[in-house]
């Protein structure tokens, strides 16, 4: 029957559409979803952009965006996927003293697991400032970097908070908690900032040059530091940030971390590279696969086991012990 007939002989025009819909595509292969449908039963997919990762003395913890995070037990490859009941994407993440993990969103909401990182709580932060730094300190403190140098600091996980400011247009970038109760800030304009009381006080090191933007911080103790950035910057200060010395990098690509293994110290950018630090100086790690994405977090495992996150699903433990880094997958893509 040609269509302008069934038109004639009273077909309704609706019913004509779906006949005509199903003689276009009768012939066509039905489609195969079956490769998304694999996909989705990974813990860990392909579009996972990770941003943060974290471990306590039992569990490791990589953050992505929206409201996404893989839980698996610490050094294993058996991720969990937890879905939040949020779309926001993850801007930092955390561990406690106490094994409790933290971590806050792109919507200013922290984020709180119990010591299994199970069971996370959502805890709202009530400020108009950017979020982006995060720490907690040896008494289980949890504080927060933010625009307009503005600091918030939490005993009780968030339900309250107290802030203060140092009344400078500044985003806090990046924050270091050590044992000592040594605590770093670091921020736009080459600012770093120190206190040896966990917080009660603080005192500011003389700014990184050229108005520096940090975006990795790492102190071993209050003289000894680095700070990273843009164009594959890192400078250090071994005089408590009195001066400043750059150091020779072999990349120009933004570098976003630091991360220390054993006796080891790590920095990690973009276009998957790591550096590892020889004396004065940062050489290539050369990774036996291709990492085209981003490094952005890590953390040691164990005193040779380097846990890395990135872009495009990227989870990958590396062993450190040899000189040639050797790598193996651990449940991310490649």
């Amino acid at each position: 029957m040609k269509p302008a007939r069934a038109l004639k002989q009273g077909l309704s025009p609706l019913v004509l559409v779906a006949w005509v819909t199903f003689i276009a595509t009768g012939c066509e292969a039905p489609l195969n979803l079956q490769g998304v449908e694999q996909e989705q039963t990974k813990a860990v997919h392909a579009f996972d952009h990770f941003k943060a990762v974290a471990a306590s003395a039992s569990h490791q913890v990589a953050a992505a965006d929206a409201g996404v995070l893989l839980v698996a037990p610490k050094g294993e490859d058996g991720w969990r996927r937890v879905n939040l009941p949020t779309r926001a994407a993850f801007l930092n993440l955390a561990s406690c003293p106490n094994g409790r993990f933290v971590g806050i969103d792109s919507r200013r909401t922290l984020w709180v697991s119990d010591a299994q990182a199970s069971n996370w709580q959502a805890h709202p932060v009530d400020t108009p400032e950017s979020l982006m730094a995060l720490g907690c300190d040896r008494h289980n403190a949890v504080w927060l970097g933010a625009s307009f140098s503005t600091v918030l600091r939490s005993t009780d996980f968030g339900d309250s908070w107290t802030s203060s400011t140092q009344d400078e247009d500044l985003q806090f970038t990046a924050a270091q908690f050590l044992s000592d109760g040594l605590a770093v800030f670091a921020g736009e304009f080459g600012t770093v900032m120190f206190s040896d009381d966990d917080g009660a006080n603080w005192e500011r090191a003389e700014p990184v040059p050229n108005d520096f933007y940090p975006m990795g911080l790492h102190f071993t103790d209050r003289d000894t530091g680095w700070v990273s950035g843009l164009s594959g910057t890192i400078w250090h200060t071994g005089d408590g940030g009195t001066s400043w010395t750059r150091q020779e990098t072999e990349t120009s690509v933004p570098l976003y971390a630091f991360v220390p293994v054993g006796n080891a110290l790590f920095a990690l950018g973009d276009n998957g590279t790591l550096l590892r630090l020889d004396a004065d100086a940062w050489h290539r790690v050369e990774l036996p696969v291709a990492v085209a994405t981003y490094l952005i977090g890590g953390v040691s495992l164990a005193d040779s086991d380097l846990l890395l996150a990135g872009g495009a699903g990227t989870l990958l433990k590396l062993d450190v012990s040899e000189p040639d880094a050797r790598i193996a997958r651990n449940g991310g893509v490649q």
